[in-house]
């Protein structure tokens, strides 16, 4: 269900009390999907992580079997290759999607409300409210009204 289809219109928002941007992607269907996007020491910390975790997991391959030289050669120039740049996966996490009540059509952000205001193909307009959840890096979406 989710990441299937294009992305019709995407938002980058900042709810009240979040402390942190989000990515609203509105697709093809009904659902929209959220992403909470990390700042720049936030990806660093992740890159680092994902580094440290590809090492362990090499070394512990390393240990198991012991391949000839030209297969380590060949494995240190694969891993080397892109290590520097950022992964999607660095700049954003998903959080959980909303199911809207029919396929939609636009949407726009109030900041003055924190709400994103979309228009449905049945000619309905829902209001989306983003606010804090308890986890401090999460978002609780729900309809008003």
């Amino acid at each position: 269900p989710n990441g299937q289809g294009s992305a019709v219109g995407l938002e980058f928002v900042e709810p009240k009390g979040a402390g942190f941007e989000v990515l609203v992607c509105q697709g093809v269907g009904r659902s929209l999907e959220v992403f909470r996007c990390h700042d720049e020491a936030d990806v660093k910390r992740r890159q680092k992580r994902r580094k440290r975790r590809a090492q362990v997991k090499k070394n512990k391959k390393a240990n198991e079997e012991t391949p000839n030289e030209e297969q380590l050669d060949e494995d240190n120039a694969a891993d080397d290759q892109g290590d520097d740049q950022h992964r999607a996966a660095d700049e954003l996490a998903e959080l959980p999607s909303h199911r809207l009540a029919a396929k939609a059509v636009s949407m726009a952000w109030c900041h003055a409300t924190g709400e994103l205001l979309v228009a449905l193909t049945n000619n309905e307009l829902e209001v989306v409210k983003l606010s804090p959840a308890d986890p401090p890096d999460s978002l609780s979406l729900g309809r008003t009204g």
